[in-house]
């Protein structure tokens, strides 16, 4: 578990409100390091881009985020990977592995997305991409790692993404932060200006992920900062469609090559317990076939 705070700001007394306020709740996430970058964006007035880390050590050596390279792109990571494509030894550390990965795709879009969809593991990130001035940041399909923003309510006010959250001051009342929904998004801030927001929702097939589509939804209505919802890249989610229906147990004999009129079928309604159970017997040897409201199966 680590901490993460990144903020967009024309007025550095808009950051220092957010760093006081948050800081001590980032450090109890990632007592090991604090770490912080401050980029120049340009423009007039200037705009300026804040990355802020905190680390709890649990892999490899110890990598103070955020982690930059020689270009100037930044990352700041809160997750686990397992597996899924990024081949990462016992020794290695993984936010070093996935940044890797990222700054050698040298910003292209599909890269990016087929790379953050193929990892095995929760994880919240933020991304900055110096060459072509994207700030990427996301959550995994199930959103396993928090992840908050305040998007700017006016052109002057500050887009802040950040581990946790604070009502206490005056300047961050409440509704102030707002849960990020799962996906990647990518803020253009091209001549240092907060041009668009783009959110690549994560999609099961040419469908957007059903457990996330109500979030998805609200969105292009949500803050002064305009949202373009995009659903034509490929940000898969990393596992099969869940099975949604009940098992007809004469079609799974049937598939066997059994006949149907040896099978006892029946439904149970369990006393006491909300669901749909229907089961299959053949004998001995035998087939049971069961199927749970919520819970589908076959044994």
């Amino acid at each position: 578990m680590c901490g993460i705070l990144a903020c967009v700001y024309c007025q550095d007394v808009q950051r220092s409100a957010l760093k006081e306020a948050l800081l001590p709740l980032l450090r109890r996430r990632g007592p090991d390091h604090v770490g912080e970058v401050t980029t120049p964006l340009g423009a007039s007035p200037p705009l300026w881009l804040d990355l802020l880390g905190t680390l709890l050590h649990m892999r490899g050596g110890v990598t103070p985020q955020p982690l930059r390279n020689e270009k100037g792109d930044c990352f700041l990571w809160n997750g686990n990977v397992f597996g899924g494509g990024i081949d990462i030894h016992s020794d290695e550390n993984d936010t070093v592995k996935v940044m890797e990965e990222l700054v050698h795709l040298e910003g292209d879009q599909d890269g990016i997305l087929y790379t953050l969809s193929k990892v095995h593991g929760p994880w919240a990130f933020v991304y900055w991409q110096s060459t072509s001035s994207c700030l990427w940041f996301g959550r995994d399909v199930f959103g396993r790692r928090s992840l908050l923003w305040h998007l700017p309510t006016s052109i002057s006010d500050v887009m802040a993404i950040s581990s946790v959250g604070c009502r206490h001051p005056p300047s961050m009342p409440q509704g102030y932060w707002s849960e990020v929904p799962a996906g990647v998004y990518c803020l253009c801030l091209s001549g240092g200006v907060m041009s668009s927001l783009v959110h690549y929702p994560w999609m099961q097939g040419d469908r957007v992920f059903q457990e996330m589509s109500y979030l998805v939804e609200g969105l292009q209505s949500h803050g002064h900062l305009p949202i373009k919802i995009m659903e034509n890249l490929s940000l898969q989610v990393p596992f099969s469609p869940l099975n949604r229906f009940i098992i007809d147990p004469s079609l799974v004999v049937g598939a066997l090559g059994m006949d149907p009129g040896s099978c006892k079928s029946e439904i149970l309604q369990p006393a006491g317990t909300p669901g749909l159970t229907a089961t299959c017997s053949t004998g001995t040897p035998g087939l049971t076939a069961t199927c749970s409201t919520g819970t589908p199966g076959l044994t």
